[in-house]
């Protein structure tokens, strides 16, 4: 097994969190340590409007995904109206893809971004991966 040292410092939704370690295990039981660590840190309130309120682990088309699941206090009308990808998610691929630690996340894991108002109903989602690092643009 390869031994990783995961290091996280804060990100662009308010996560702050720090978490030193050495973890000998398979990539889901890595996201389930770091997701309960971070979890430990919620509720924390993005802006006005969003918090993060559950960290979670899901397999993902090509290696797990570290799930993030947001409320959004606006209406469903105000939320639908949202394009997530063009709207939120150039905020955090400057998070995921230019701080150290987000690209050691993003390198390890797929990150999901996923939104919901608070009656639960799901409004949008985005996923991060190292190909949108990757990408000139």
């Amino acid at each position: 097994m390869k031994k990783f040292l995961l290091v996280f410092s804060g990100n662009a939704f308010g996560v702050i969190s720090t978490l030193f370690g050495s973890v000998y295990a398979s990539d889901m039981k890595l996201c389930k340590t770091v997701a309960e660590r971070l979890e430990g840190t919620l509720p924390i309130k993005v802006d006005r409007f969003t918090k993060v309120t559950k960290i979670g682990c899901i397999p993902s088309s090509s290696k797990v995904a570290l799930t993030y699941i947001h409320e959004l206090s606006v209406s469903l009308e105000v939320a639908k109206s949202v394009d997530f990808t063009r709207e939120i998610k150039p905020g955090s691929l400057k998070f995921f893809c230019s701080d150290p630690q987000g690209r050691a996340v993003v390198d390890k894991f797929d990150v999901n971004m996923r939104y919901y108002i608070p009656d639960g109903t799901y409004v949008g989602s985005f996923l991060i991966s190292t190909k949108d690092c990757n990408r000139k643009n």
